[in-house]
């Protein structure tokens, strides 16, 4: 770490509250060194960078509580790394100090940063420290990502959908209360305060990286940020009406404080996320993700296929069952089980579960009856064995029996009436659900 004289020691500021934020990583040198090495994941990844700064007077006033500017200058940079779809690594941090600050603030700012690193768990790696007349901090900070789930701001195709994570506007509204151009109630005005004074990056990116064209954080206002991203390239139509407001901002706008929509969607500071994607994108995702976890049973009775908005899972009872039984055979139970692992990574997914017989009647004895009743019950397993994962939601399932009356093959032969002998897996992903899933994860 490079050091330059400031009215405290420097070796207080870094023994005492800087080194703590290192996690004892071997690559800091424990702040030996004027520079550090940066351990990656594996060759499978790639490293993300991003910076960013803010400074007393511009990006914060100067009695704000360190704990704010802690906040305000890690989700800045979290915002953009979890925008490109990356976790966060490590960071660089460079502090501009002016003769006022103490070792309270250096202990309230440390302690702050300490708490998001656990958080969203990533480490010091070095940084910088220098006298300045206002106080001004920097980062650059280090992320990763998988190899081709890169996620560019720009790329997009015509009629995709645009989606925002969360509501607008809230951090303006806690501004302009600050400088007392908006009056409210006591309880209205500290939650839009503390909207300003701890925004909270959205962190969904990474988990919804298959889904999306193009993402990008909302930090310099709606409008400005979604022109960046259409980037001359096409127009954007807006419904104003589904414009995500929370409650509390529809009250300041009802309230006659001279505070339009406009202002709201020009705002920066939010740290949602805007995601433009189509339905054939998440479809492909899920269909890739699907074809990697059941790579191991493909030649076995199972085909993966794409159609209609649908991603259908086919299983020949060869592969989950035999003749006449509707226990799950162990090959099958495997092959469930990994499909399982991506359903629920998926929880906005809905799935539909058939079973199928051929033609040739069934010869009713004991618990059977039918073919329709075979099917049923051959359905019903196979959601039994995927409620196993309690991280499946049992709402979105659903089992039915549809005998011999949709076959995919002539019952002419064996061979075709082995194919109609199957369990169809039908998985019904949609952006409405995707947006459902953003919603309750940003609350």
């Amino acid at each position: 770490m490079k050091l330059l004289k400031t009215n405290l020691s420097e070796k207080l500021i870094i023994n005492k509250y800087l080194k703590k934020l290192n996690f004892k990583n071997k690559g800091t040198f424990n702040f030996e060194n004027d520079g550090a090495y940066l351990d990656l994941i594996s060759k499978n990844y790639k490293l993300t960078v991003t910076t960013d700064n803010i400074s007393e007077d511009i990006d914060f006033f100067s009695n704000d509580d360190p704990k704010s500017i802690a906040q305000k200058i890690t989700t800045v940079n979290l915002s953009d790394i979890f925008a490109m779809g990356a976790l966060p690594h490590s960071y660089l941090l460079n502090l501009h100090l002016p003769n006022h600050i103490n070792e309270n603030w250096l202990n309230s700012f440390s302690n702050q940063l300490k708490k998001i690193q656990n958080k969203y768990g990533f480490y010091l790696l070095g940084g910088d420290l220098s006298k300045s007349n206002k106080l001004i901090v920097s980062s650059t900070f280090f992320g990763s990502i998988k190899k081709k789930l890169e996620i560019f701001q720009n790329k997009f195709n015509l009629h995709d959908d645009i989606l925002i994570t969360g509501n607008i506007g809230e951090s303006k509204i806690g501004l302009e209360i600050l400088k007392k151009k908006i009056s409210s109630n006591i309880n209205l005005k500290q939650y839009f305060i503390k909207k300003y004074l701890y925004p909270i990056p959205c962190k969904l990116g990474p988990m919804i990286a298959n889904h999306v064209n193009s993402m990008k954080d909302i930090s310099d206002g709606l409008i400005g940020d979604l022109t960046e991203m259409l980037n001359d390239k096409c127009g954007a139509l807006i419904n104003v009406n589904k414009i995500p407001l929370s409650v509390k901002t529809k009250k300041i706008l009802n309230n006659k404080n001279n505070f339009r929509l406009e202002d709201l969607l020009n705002a920066g500071d939010d740290y949602e996320l805007i995601i433009i994607s189509s339905q054939k994108k998440v479809l492909n995702g899920l269909k890739n993700r699907i074809s990697d976890a059941l790579l191991n049973f493909k030649g076995k009775g199972l085909s993966i296929k794409q159609r209609n908005g649908k991603v259908y899972v086919s299983m020949e009872n060869k592969l989950l069952f035999k003749s006449g039984r509707w226990n799950i055979e162990l090959q099958g139970k495997q092959a469930l089980v990994s499909l399982s692992k991506v359903l629920e990574e998926n929880p906005d997914i809905s799935i539909l579960i058939e079973g199928h017989t051929d033609n040739i009647p069934f010869t009713s004895r004991g618990a059977i009856e039918s073919n329709w009743d075979l099917s049923t019950k051959r359905a019903t397993a196979v959601v039994k064995i995927l409620l196993e994962n309690n991280k499946i939601l049992p709402q979105n399932l659903t089992a039915a029996g549809k005998s011999e009356f949709v076959p995919i093959a002539p019952n002419t032969s064996v061979d075709g009436r082995a194919a109609n002998r199957r369990i169809e897996i039908i998985l019904s992903p949609s952006l409405d659900k995707i947006m459902e899933l953003i919603n309750s994860e940003n609350q």
